[in-house]
């Protein structure tokens, strides 16, 4: 009988401040060096997964959070574990920007979001969230490739 191994929790945090998402590029040291990421991680034992977000943005970013909404989540495979990035819009209620675990942080206007090279499952929660909130950059991005 084959044996599965567990999917991973982790969270991302959609974080909107002013027309913009915060965006925190990967260092060079890490898997899937400097491409773009949301601020998030892996769910500690008996965490809640709101808490788990508002804990690794501050640890990431210096940024206290408020989670505004819960996202539908993305699933997806990565070096043979598989993951459930479950991703939260939150809003900035505190703290000081500064990159702490990554090679930098920006503030990236919502309709140039795809300017970045995101990591794949990023871009999948990106492109999610961007449809649900912001249709007419999809259809602004389709017309474009037309």
């Amino acid at each position: 009988m084959p044996t599965f191994a567990p999917m991973i929790l982790v969270t991302r945090g959609i974080i909107v401040q002013n027309g913009h998402v915060l965006a925190a590029q990967r260092p060079e040291t890490m898997s899937l060096p400097l491409l773009w990421e949301l601020p998030g991680g892996k769910v500690e034992p008996e965490e809640l997964l709101e808490d788990c977000v508002v804990r690794e943005t501050y640890e990431e970013l210096m940024l206290h959070v408020q989670v505004i909404e819960r996202l539908p989540h993305v699933d997806r495979s990565f070096k043979g574990k598989l993951y459930r990035m479950v991703p939260y819009i939150c809003e900035v209620i505190g703290g000081k920007l500064r990159a702490v675990e990554h090679a930098q942080a920006v503030w990236q206007p919502i309709n140039r979001l795809f300017e970045l090279p995101w990591a794949p499952a990023e871009e999948e929660v990106m492109r999610a969230f961007v449809a649900l909130r912001f249709p007419e950059i999809v259809l602004a991005e389709a017309e474009a490739m037309v």
